[in-house]
């Protein structure tokens, strides 16, 4: 039985389908989904930084949702995070984005 390839979502499709720019990729292994993967980067990463693991885990009939953080870094990349223990912490934007996925995927 041939396997079949990794599906990528554009841009626009998967931000559309959750109303948020931060939603960057959606990869689907196989034709159809039967769970969803959130797959979150880790500091100064983004939304591509998770692909290769889609790949390499190689979970059937997935739904990979790979969002960008919301908090751009001044040196490169993103972080879930901002602030500083003087200024405070900011974080709720990614509260926000992750109950949005998780609702979304809940439907």
């Amino acid at each position: 039985m041939a396997k079949s390839s990794p599906k990528l979502m554009s841009f626009q499709i998967a931000a559309a389908i959750y109303n948020d720019p931060l939603i960057k990729k959606i990869i689907h292994t196989g034709d159809f989904y039967r769970q969803s993967i959130i797959a979150l980067h880790g500091w100064t990463g983004d939304e591509g930084s998770m692909e290769p693991i889609t790949k390499a885990i190689r979970v059937p009939n997935t739904r990979w949702i790979l969002p960008q953080a919301p908090y751009p870094l001044e040196q490169k990349g993103f972080s879930w995070f901002s602030g500083s223990g003087e200024s405070g912490w900011k974080f709720q934007k990614s509260f926000n984005l992750l109950d949005k996925i998780i609702e979304r995927e809940r439907e």
